[in-house]
């Protein structure tokens, strides 16, 4: 079985990042998969419209690419 679908939110990278640590642990506990095929981020923030955003972030083995709207 795979997690799909799911939401995190954060201020920043780091946040992201933790988060990402803690869904990771907790796929795993549950014994669901992540695709890592289809891990994906978007910046949503008027603050941050005009920075650049990095094409990938790396939270252990998985890769989250970002996706631009």
């Amino acid at each position: 079985m795979y997690a799909d679908n799911i939401a995190q939110l954060g201020k920043n990278k780091k946040i992201i990042i933790q988060m990402g640590k803690s869904l990771i642990k907790t796929v795993e506990k549950v014994e669901l998969k992540i695709n890592k095929e289809k891990m994906e981020y978007i910046v949503v923030s008027r603050e941050n419209r005009n920075r650049v955003q990095e094409e990938v972030i790396e939270v252990e083995e998985y890769r989250f690419k970002r996706v631009v709207i």
